[in-house]
């Protein structure tokens, strides 16, 4: 395994990363949407 693809695969888990972090907040931004309405 070289460094290339050692990039490649840490770019694949921050793409992971990221898309969950996204997950996650558009989660809470809805819950307390919700709360507010409430």
């Amino acid at each position: 395994m070289n460094i290339f693809d050692k990039r490649i695969l840490l770019l694949k888990n921050l793409s992971k990363f990221k898309a969950k972090l996204i997950l996650l907040l558009t989660t809470q931004t809805k819950t307390i949407r919700s709360i507010k309405t409430f």
